[in-house]
């Protein structure tokens, strides 16, 4: 529920709808009451599960009634500039101290969010407002038969069409629930599955079994009752979402946030000249990163150093010929992590005929297009297993809008038809 600060005891009031709804859902927030024709200034704040404050702000003019729309009106000054709902949430950023890296979301309790209004230097109103990235409907239970470790999230109430769905995260290898705990409260059972670096798995991204993937998938069909699943992953979990395409007959689509279609060696130094995958307890052929492509220089771009050798993709493609998929790709054009978008058009010439493709490419954005409803202004972080500071690309801007408009794409994909 909204929460007013007592003591403040003037006419001003805020309106939201979606106080309580989930993150990808409209925020649509208001006030009445203000003084007319004047500015004010909006401040929104937010604390993550890692305890670090996350800030925001925007200047509005207020109409000649007293009325203030965020969804309406532009910002003409703060943290954000123009017309957007969530430009607020999207344009937060972490204050000085704590660990670096993107907005740490706590899947379980969602977002608080301090809203207060500014005008004529007094404040006017303070609220707090909720965001939610699981709905009540969804039951949560681990996933841990056979050495798997993963998280399935269930719907009371599955979309009518729906197939279950396979998510992988990214060159950690950790499981990342907060795809899956969204698209299950969209009515689509969705497990996040770790594959190296947690638990009793492998702990680097090294020849790791492919039959790994095969049991998760095993379990997941006798859980739902389902034949068919789809998979997919951001970036290295794209990359394995491609592979299981390639060799389960039972995965009906896959979708691909900023991944590869072809195998790359393992990831850090102990996956250095090694491939990052096994078939059967074979290695699978892969191609190596160019070290000598990139500039030294921190932050580092990495996405070069993959380029240099894509023109020799062929030898390490996975073989996605042998039937028709239905296959989502989602990428920036600014991807400095690895050129997804050109990875993902290579995808495009060895797809079977008859497969169903959708290649999204976001202009300005980077490589972490993820779920929408966050803060988007982490384009700098330190690399998990190369432990150097590294730029993802993009905007938080164009990185805001990609993940707003490639989730509803999601979405629809999922649903089934």
């Amino acid at each position: 529920m909204l929460k007013r600060n007592e003591e403040l005891t003037n006419l001003v009031q805020m309106v939201c709808p979606g106080n309580g709804a989930l993150v990808d859902e409209p925020l649509s927030l208001k006030f009445e009451g203000l003084a007319p024709s004047q500015l004010a200034r909006v401040q929104m704040t937010a604390v993550d599960k890692s305890r670090r404050t996350w800030r925001s702000s925007a200047v509005y003019d207020v109409d000649e009634t007293g009325f203030l729309d965020i969804a309406k009106k532009h910002s003409i000054d703060g943290s954000y500039r123009g017309v957007d709902d969530q430009g607020l949430i999207w344009s937060m950023r972490a204050e000085m101290g704590g660990t670096d890296g993107p907005f740490a979301l706590s899947v379980d309790e969602g977002m608080d969010l301090i809203v207060s209004c500014v005008q004529g230097g007094e404040l006017e109103i303070k609220y707090s407002i909720q965001r939610q990235i699981v709905s009540k409907n969804v039951s949560v239970s681990d996933f841990d038969k056979d050495g798997l470790v993963g998280r399935f999230y269930e719907p009371s109430s599955p979309a009518p069409n729906c197939i279950p769905f396979v998510y992988l995260g990214g060159s950690d290898g950790a499981l990342k629930a907060e795809f899956p705990a969204l698209l299950a409260s969209h009515g689509i059972p969705a497990l996040a599955l770790a594959y190296f670096g947690q638990g009793d798995l492998p702990k680097f991204c090294a020849e790791l079994p492919a039959e790994y993937f095969t049991k998760a998938i095993d379990e997941l069909t006798k859980r739902t009752g389902h034949t068919q699943v789809n998979v997919g992953g951001l970036s290295k979990g794209g990359e394995a979402a491609f592979l299981i395409a390639s060799l389960d007959t039972r995965v009906h689509g896959l979708i691909s946030w900023s991944g590869s279609p072809a195998a790359w060696e393992g990831i850090g130094p102990q996956g250095a000249g090694r491939s990052s995958w096994t078939v059967g307890g074979e290695p699978l052929p892969f191609l190596s990163f160019d070290r000598s492509a990139i500039e030294i220089e921190s932050p580092l771009r990495l996405a070069p150093g993959y380029a240099a050798v894509i023109k020799g993709a062929r030898k390490a493609m996975f073989d996605l010929k042998a039937r028709p998929l239905n296959v989502l790709m989602i990428a920036g054009d600014d991807d400095a992590m690895w050129p997804s978008a050109q990875l993902h058009r290579l995808a495009e010439r060895y797809l079977a005929p008859g497969s169903t493709v959708k290649n999204l490419v976001y202009p300005g954005a980077g490589h972490a297009i993820g779920v929408p409803g966050l803060p988007t202004t982490t384009i700098e972080v330190v690399h998990p297993a190369l432990n150097l500071m590294i730029t993802t690309g993009g905007t938080p801007e164009a990185n805001a809008k990609a993940r707003a408009e490639s989730w509803a794409e999601v979405v629809r994909f999922s649903s089934g038809p």
